[in-house]
C-alpha cells in the first residue's frame, strides 16, 4: 500500500518534473472580484525561448486551470 505521504510526495516530485521540464511558474491568485467574493484561481506561465540568433523558439504563454 501506498501511504498518504508517499502519495503527496510522489506528486510533488512529477509536479516539479513537469515545471522544469516546460519552465513553467505557478501563479496562485484571486479572481479580481470585491471584497469577500474572490475565487482562487491557479495560473501557468511559460516565458517565451529564444536561439542564439535572437530568433523564437517558444512563445510565451499563461494560462488558468
Amino acid at each position: 500500500m501506498i501511504t498518504a505521504k508517499e502519495r503527496e510526495r510522489q506528486f510533488r516530485e512529477n509536479l516539479m518534473d513537469i515545471i522544469k521540464k516546460h519552465g513553467a511558474e505557478i501563479i496562485i491568485t484571486d479572481d479580481g472580484k470585491p471584497y469577500g467574493m474572490q475565487s482562487g484561481v491557479v495560473v501557468i506561465s511559460m516565458c517565451a525561448k529564444y536561439d542564439d540568433d535572437g530568433n523564437q523558439l517558444l512563445e510565451f504563454t499563461e494560462f488558468q486551470l
